[in-house]
């Protein structure tokens, strides 16, 4: 309510949404999205998705700027934002067999599907960025 920014990493991104087909909980509901497992079909890289990934900017983003063109960030997780009716919300993507969503903002709420702790430089740029909104 009172508008304080947040941020959700990993995990944390994944429960701002309505559901997740991991588990039988369902999300906070902040966010009109719903988490999928990646694909099973045509998959030709292991999952969990684990180790480093390029993050590809979509649209502008408090986070994301050209100090991150050519990062890479640490991911570790099997489940994703894939689709959603909101495609404003999502500012960033990678690739991993599938497209998937990477970061998220809405109003005063950011998630990040990656590990910003375990991204060395670039995951403390995201950092503190964050801390400066």
């Amino acid at each position: 309510n009172k508008k304080i920014p947040i941020l959700g990493i990993c995990v944390g991104m994944q429960i701002f949404g309505n559901s997740s087909v991991e588990g039988s909980a369902s999300g906070l509901g902040w966010i009109n999205y719903s988490i999928e497992k990646f694909s099973e079909e045509n998959r030709s890289k292991p999952l969990p998705h684990m180790g480093w990934n390029q993050v590809k900017l979509n649209k502008k983003s408090v986070f994301y700027n050209q100090d991150f063109k050519n990062a890479y960030f640490y991911f570790l997780h099997s489940y994703c934002l894939k689709k959603t009716n909101e495609k404003d919300l999502i500012t960033s993507e990678c690739n991993y067999n599938d497209n998937f969503t990477a970061i998220v903002e809405h109003k005063n709420i950011y998630g990040i599907q990656f590990h910003p702790e375990k991204s060395h430089n670039s995951g403390l740029k995201i950092l503190k960025s964050f801390s400066d909104l």
